[in-house]
């Protein structure tokens, strides 16, 4: 299944950001095999491929705090809550405690 998340300009798809992730790691894979000037130059100079997928991954972020912002409307109490709690990271330790 594909979801789209929107990015302000464009629409970005887990696919395309998948695919921009699989290529960083190549780069960064031939890199590491091999250092010469020209992989060196492809994975750190240019950081085209690291600043592209930086953005995609914050477009895909913040496209994903909206749609659970929107869900907050149409949820129960109990489900707000835990809406919440995942929006900031909220760790329960609802476990065995020590006495």
């Amino acid at each position: 299944m594909v979801y789209s998340v929107f990015s302000g300009r464009k629409a970005i798809s887990t696919t395309e950001l998948s695919t921009q992730l699989k290529k960083q790691r190549e780069v960064k894979k031939k890199w590491k095999r091999h250092r010469s000037p020209k992989n060196y130059q492809e994975y750190h100079e240019d950081d085209e491929v690291v600043q592209e997928t930086e953005q995609m991954v914050v477009a895909a972020k913040q496209a994903w705090w909206l749609t659970e912002i929107g869900k907050l409307d149409k949820a129960s109490q109990a489900d707000k809550w835990k809406i919440i709690n995942k929006l900031t990271n909220y760790n329960s330790s609802i476990g065995v405690q020590p006495i």
